[in-house]
């Protein structure tokens, strides 16, 4: 046999060893099939099943079924899905026919903790309302760059609009809120599902509204805040006719947290400082006791220009002004509007002499 026949042969007996080889490794493979199903039984697509040990993993299809080849042997399988808990199975993988496990997962409470009470008698999950409500959550409210109730709903809420009104009488201590365009007297507010009674206050600003003071509740005290805007009126009547506001206060227990926030603005006034606490305490298997305490301070804000008329008569100029106000030891930004301050710390002009 001369040198290129043997390495003829040589090539011929490597390659049937390598096709030969093939089938055997396999037939040394388990394939684990099964389907997967959430809590309710439907199958679960789109989850994955792993042998983390292995590398190995697949992933279900519309039906739920999956396939997974493995060497024999013992193997922890690890399945996951969106919305679900994870589950660990363990089986013994064996060679030759297909082996089934099937796996049903459990839904995760943790996505399940937003519900959607509305009143008191139609709970809902976010998921299932038919119309869209937004759930405005704990730890959004604590994000929220604003001190009061009102403003932080006016950044977190669409269609909730609320500003700080100034020189319209009472209003200046209660802010009137809207939904969706429509006036305070029209939205709904309640309180764990309870209606919240409106304030005294008849809004001159708003044309003779009446609406509820939502800033009376602190914002340390709120749980989380649901908003309905789309088909209120046709269950709770005309007072929904813009939305209904859903306040859910916090019900813990033997525990006791405290917060603050402070703030200035960028001109160097309007200074905010908010300090409060919130504790509860267990009455009996069932009941308890939740208190909420705060304390807010806002400081004055000046966005006008100096007075330039006159002050203390009709007939005098600027500079009569000025020289009788240095005089005094006084200047135009003394008169200027203060918003936030109870009262002026300088005399109205009807009390000051006229220039002679």
């Amino acid at each position: 046999m001369t040198l290129a026949q043997a390495r003829a042969v040589r090539v011929v007996v490597v390659a049937f060893a390598l096709f030969a080889s093939a089938p055997a490794a396999a037939q040394g493979q388990a394939t684990i099939t099964g389907t997967v199903t959430s809590g309710d039984g439907t199958p679960q697509a789109g989850a994955t099943v792993a042998v983390d040990s292995l590398g190995a993993a697949a992933l279900t299809d519309a039906d739920g079924r999956y396939s997974l080849s493995l060497p024999p042997g013992n193997h922890a399988l690890r399945v996951q899905a969106v919305g679900q808990i994870e589950a660990q199975r363990t089986m013994v993988a064996q060679a030759g026919a297909p082996q089934r496990l099937d796996v049903q997962m459990t839904a995760d409470p943790r996505l399940s903790e937003v519900i959607v009470v509305v009143g008191s008698r139609t709970p809902r999950t976010q998921l299932e309302t038919s119309v869209p409500v937004d759930v405005i959550t704990d730890e959004a409210i604590r994000e929220a760059s604003h001190t009061e109730t009102n403003q932080m709903l006016n950044v977190l809420a669409p269609s909730f609009n609320s500003s700080h009104q100034s020189v319209v009488d009472g209003t200046d201590h209660i802010d009137p809120a809207s939904l969706r365009g429509l006036g305070p007297e029209h939205v709904l507010v309640l309180v764990n599902g309870k209606r919240r009674q409106q304030s005294a206050l008849i809004n001159f600003y708003g044309g003779g509204t009446v609406g509820v003071d939502l800033n009376a509740i602190p914002t340390g005290a709120i749980s989380r805040v649901e908003v309905l805007r789309d088909g209120a009126a046709s269950q709770y009547g005309s007072d929904a006719i813009a939305g209904v506001i859903n306040i859910v206060l916090k019900d813990d227990a033997d525990a006791l947290s405290a917060y603050t926030m402070s703030g200035i603005t960028a001109s160097g006034d309007g200074e905010q400082l908010k300090v409060g606490a919130n504790g509860g305490v267990k009455l009996g298997s069932r009941g308890f006791v939740n208190v909420t305490g705060e304390f807010l301070a806002r400081g004055r804000t000046n966005r006008s220009d100096p007075w330039s008329g006159p002050i203390f008569s009709p007939e005098e100029s600027t500079e009569q002004g000025d020289a009788e106000l240095a005089a005094r030891g006084m200047t135009r930004d003394d008169f200027s509007s203060r918003w936030a301050r109870p009262e002026p710390s300088w005399a109205p002009a009807s009390s000051t002499p006229p220039i002679r």
